[in-house]
């Protein structure tokens, strides 16, 4: 499938099928949107109305710049609300070859409550932080998910510079 300003490449994985013949979880395919590259597209349930796509840009941005594009584009910024969403954000990552750095998602920390919620307002219930975090939760409001944690978050200041996820 081709829409306007997509181009469609054709990438070969293990257990996964491609442009238009899906699994009963997955889809990947690799993506050119305007002004980036979308590693993946994940098609799988993550949401309680049925199949959302899910898109791992490569251009970094702030966190704010972030949600902005996720917004405009797409939907927002990717929520995790549990382990098996963790899980296939996870295997996604490994598979698309993410950036060491990680990837920001749509957990922030409110400035001025201190409380942590969700971009798109899923339930805060699920939480998957790694070894000694959030390490700064007064100058660091923003979350990213790192390949080199085995996939766990990190609070992070939002004026960092990363690649994100959309839905």
């Amino acid at each position: 499938m081709t829409t306007p300003n997509t181009s469609l490449q054709g990438m070969t994985t293990p257990n996964t099928s491609l442009q238009g013949m899906t699994t009963p979880t997955t889809s990947l395919q690799g993506m050119t949107t305007p002004n980036t590259t979308v590693f993946k597209s994940l098609t799988t349930r993550i949401c309680k109305d049925g199949l959302a796509d899910l898109y791992m840009m490569s251009m970094p941005l702030s966190w704010w710049d972030a949600l902005r594009y996720c917004r405009q584009y797409y939907t927002d910024l990717f929520s995790v609300p549990d382990q098996s969403t963790q899980n296939l954000v996870a295997t996604t990552m490994r598979m698309a070859g993410m950036p060491k750095n990680g990837l920001w998602i749509g957990l922030r920390r409110h400035k001025v409550w201190g409380y942590l919620y969700w971009t798109d307002g899923e339930p805060t219930n699920y939480m998957n932080w790694g070894n000694g975090e959030p390490s700064d939760p007064v100058t660091n409001m923003c979350t990213l998910i790192s390949p080199d944690n085995n996939f766990t978050w990190k609070d992070q200041c939002c004026s960092m510079k990363l690649s994100f996820i959309c839905y």
